[in-house]
């Protein structure tokens, strides 16, 4: 939340995320003695013809190729190739790495190997003698290099074989020298069997990366290529990356339907007016035209927003029996692919199967498949995973197909023997029918958005008597809690598993708007066993609109009389607290108003407790975190910019791209911020104080306060003219509206 000093909206501040870099140990070279042993030679002569390209008789040069990502972007950049002249059996061509080729172009540029691998032998003119900044660089090379596939220019020993092969070698001995060390594990120098092997790797990681990346721009030429490279050469490396065998047989599999590259039919003419069994046909049979693409990392791909598989989820109930045939036997590809991370070796070019599946479970609104990992789809659990997943959506169809979809899930929520999943899914989908939801098979891809036009209430309000929808719902948090209470486990994650049956079931309720249920919630929260649930209960009530609980308990809060947990294994303590500044913070009364106000004053028994929490959160998760949802921290913080007293923490700038903080709990490293991009606005490293964090803090939190950073050259002078404009402004100091 942020907060203004004058008349300005109040915005929420952008999330944003330190990545966390663990450095590997960067070496600086020196080869100028290496000798070129006869081991590495007859290595290095090895690698001639299988698997890499012969450069004699050839001529170096570079051209210019296509580059593509896993993003689904393109450019163009420069590579070395060997060019060698047409002949009375081939026409003119150029090889790259491992005997890959393609027809010489009318341009490219002749450049001379030799001198070009002497220059590489130099010394980084972005080094220097901080080791840090040596690690980041080569951190950021190595992630870079995965991520470019054959982008990433000539791996070290293939430029040493080819010096050897070309009998400069000295030369190689020197290039190979680097190689070990930019290869080094643990300080380790690889052996030349593993030399071999991590450059097999490499080479069928380009082959794969490169036929992935040119396969989702419908580029089927170029994929086959690359693919069928990877199947032949490197076989046994073919099921390493992701899906490459499956890959190879879809490309053949278009080619024979001579589809080849080419783009993705639009609706035929009169589809609008067809029957929905006929649309659901021809829309599945273009599911391997699905092209939607991952747009953060680690994340998901949102299937469901291709336009394809958003009409058969519109057609819904008469797509399913199609579809469940297809979960079970279509074997196709989409053009969508999903990853881990752009840096990692891994990339899978998303099935017909996934895109099938995705539709189903978002038109029954039913999960038979979740990813447990953030790289994790269905395309790669396999045949077995399709088996089970087919036969659990055959049963539930068979049981369902000719029930109304709220009396599906209310015979779910009253069935004693149903499970824990299947009940919270039910009240979900009651308390959201007037959403549109779609569920992925990968992680971050779920949506939900009001259905457009007016807003009606709920139709399975009233619909259902004697138990209403909501008594029901309230129901089945009751059997679930009692379920969970007689694990007779007393740790923290079972703690946690039972604030997560709360907090689905109540917002359920919530979310369902049926305020007939207020009368036994509010009955419930003075017998609650747990203050968090009772907090739960009485937020419930306020929301759908009664403030009695709310009020009452705000009075007490206000007086002290409210007690907190005190385990100081878990800081229960701190995490209620921060539970009850949310509650109070967002309810906008002047009860709860009052509450906090009486927060920040010393005599107040949670006044230290609730300093701690301020100081503790972290300002750039402001949207995840309960202190700072209202003006009360301001006077916290305020406290906070009189302390210099160091915190441990080093803050610095490592390069010329990297802000990094070094503490006891470890560090963080992120791009230089905005505030500070100017080297002549700051310093290069400082101890962080108190008074710095609740600086940053506020001039995230106040419109109107001075930009603040504490690597500013500035910093006092920026504190002391807070301290001022806080002191002499906080009467007008009030909540944004949007």
């Amino acid at each position: 939340m942020q907060f203004t000093l004058v008349n300005r909206i109040w915005v929420s501040t952008c999330l944003v995320f330190a990545a966390a870099i663990v450095a590997c140990p960067f070496f600086s070279q020196d080869a100028s003695s290496a000798q070129l042993s006869s081991d590495d030679r007859k290595m290095l002569l090895s690698l001639i013809g299988d698997p890499l390209t012969d450069p004699t008789e050839k001529q170096y040069c570079t051209v210019t190729i296509a580059a593509r990502s896993c993003w689904g972007s393109s450019g163009e950049f420069e590579t070395g190739a060997w060019y060698q002249p047409a002949s009375d059996m081939v026409s003119a061509r150029v090889y790259f790495l491992d005997n890959d080729w393609i027809s010489a172009p009318k341009e490219f540029k002749r450049r001379d190997f030799v001198d070009e691998s002497r220059s590489l032998l130099e010394p980084d003119a972005d080094s220097n003698d901080n080791n840090d900044d040596d690690d980041f660089r080569h951190i950021h090379r190595r992630m870079s290099a995965v991520s470019a596939g054959s982008a990433a220019g000539t791996p070290g020993i293939v430029r040493a074989a080819w010096l050897a092969k070309l009998g400069h070698d000295e030369l190689a001995a020197k290039t190979l020298a680097r190689a070990r060390i930019d290869e080094m594990r643990s300080e380790i120098a690889p052996t030349n069997e593993e030399l071999i092997k991590d450059l097999r790797i490499e080479l069928a990681w380009r082959a794969y990366a490169d036929g992935v990346h040119a396969y989702m721009q419908r580029a089927d030429e170029e994929s086959l290529r690359h693919i069928s490279r990877l199947n032949d050469k490197y076989a046994e490396l073919a099921a390493e990356f992701g899906n490459g065998k499956e890959l190879f047989a879809e490309l053949n599999r278009r080619k024979e339907a001579q589809t080849f590259g080419e783009a993705a039919p639009e609706k035929p003419i009169g589809f609008d007016h067809w029957e929905k069994s006929k649309q659901a046909h021809w829309l599945i049979g273009q599911l391997d035209q699905v092209d939607a693409r991952q747009y953060s990392q680690p994340g998901g791909v949102d299937l469901a927003s291709d336009w394809r598989v958003e009409a058969i989820i519109a057609i819904g109930d008469p797509a399913i029996d199609e579809l469940i045939d297809t979960l079970e036997q279509d074997t196709r590809l989409t053009r969508s692919v999903h990853f881990w991370r752009d840096f990692s070796r891994n990339r899978t070019v998303l099935s017909v199967r996934e895109a099938a599946l995705t539709a189903a479970m978002s038109i029954l609104k039913v999960r038979v498949f979740e990813p447990v990992a953030t790289g994790d789809n269905f395309t790669n659990r396999g045949h077995d995973k399709v088996a089970t997943t087919v036969a659990s959506l055959r049963r539930y169809w068979k049981k369902y197909r000719d029930t109304p979809f709220e009396n599906r899930m209310m015979d779910v929520l009253t069935n004693p023997a149903s499970d824990s999943e299947s009940l919270r899914e039910a009240a979900q989908n009651l308390a959201q029918m007037n959403e549109q939801r779609t569920l992925a098979t990968t992680v971050f891809s779920d949506t939900r958005r009001v259905k457009p036009g007016e807003i009606a209430a709920n139709p399975a309000i009233k619909k259902f008597t004697n138990p209403t929808s909501a008594e029901a719902i309230l129901a089945a948090m009751d059997r679930e809690l009692l379920r969970h209470d007689a694990q007779n486990d007393n740790d923290r994650l079972k703690d946690y598993e039972r604030q997560q049956i709360e907090d689905i079931y109540l917002q359920s309720l919530v979310q369902l708007g049926d305020d007939r249920i207020v009368t036994q919630l509010r009955q419930r929260c003075g017998s609650a066993n747990s203050l968090r649930l009772q907090c739960q209960l009485i937020q419930a009530t306020f929301e759908l609109g009664d403030a009695e609980s709310l009020n009452a308990f705000a009075a007490e809060f206000l007086n002290g009389k409210i007690r907190l947990s005190t385990n100081d294994e878990d800081d229960s303590e701190t995490t209620e607290l921060e539970g009850i500044v949310r509650m109070l913070g967002t309810a906008n009364t002047p009860s709860a108003d009052a509450a906090l106000a009486a927060l920040t004053l010393p005599n107040h028994p949670y006044f230290e407790v609730a300093a701690r929490g301020i100081q503790r959160a972290r300002i750039n998760w402001v949207d995840e975190t309960g202190w700072f949802v209202h003006p009360y921290c301001i006077a916290l913080l305020r406290r906070e910019l009189d302390d210099k007293t160091p915190t441990g923490t080093i803050a610095m700038i490592k390069g010329d791209e990297n802000y990094v903080e070094k503490s006891e709990e470890g560090t963080t490293s992120s791009n230089i911020p905005d505030v500070i991009a100017d080297p002549a606005s700051r310093r290069q490293q400082a101890e962080l104080r108190h008074c710095d964090i609740a600086g940053e803090k506020l001039s995230a939190l106040v419109i109107g306060l001075p930009e603040f950073h504490p690597l500013m050259k500035d910093v006092d002078q920026r504190l002391d003219s807070m301290r001022k404009l806080l002191d002499t402004k906080s009467g007008s100091l009030r909540r944004a509206t949007d």
